[in-house]
């Protein structure tokens, strides 16, 4: 049987991922609909913010911490996809 301090710990870092995962998710996708913007800063600015995920990561950071930054890159790589096509796709290929 799982303990109540583990439990919990479990649960509070599910929910910090989750807030952060819709939190990078609004943001993704309010620059993609940007209409005054260029497909290039479009592109750039969601490539910093995948860049900056990344940096963030240490040699401390746990499993938990270095999938779920996976998972916004390739949520991030994704709507670099419905933006250019061609680079989106190379993205998502060359993601290991």
């Amino acid at each position: 049987m799982l303990n109540g301090k583990f439990f919990f710990e479990f649960f509070f870092n599910y929910l910090i991922f989750t807030f952060t995962f819709m939190e990078l998710q609004d943001k993704v996708l309010k620059i993609v609909g940007y209409k005054t913007w260029t497909d290039k800063r479009k592109v750039d600015t969601l490539l910093e913010i995948d860049a900056t995920a990344y940096t963030n990561l240490g040699i401390d950071s746990t499993k938990t911490e270095r999938e779920q930054t996976r998972r916004d890159s390739r949520f991030i790589y994704r709507a670099i996809k419905s933006i250019d096509e061609e680079l989106g796709r190379k993205l998502l290929i060359n993601q290991c």
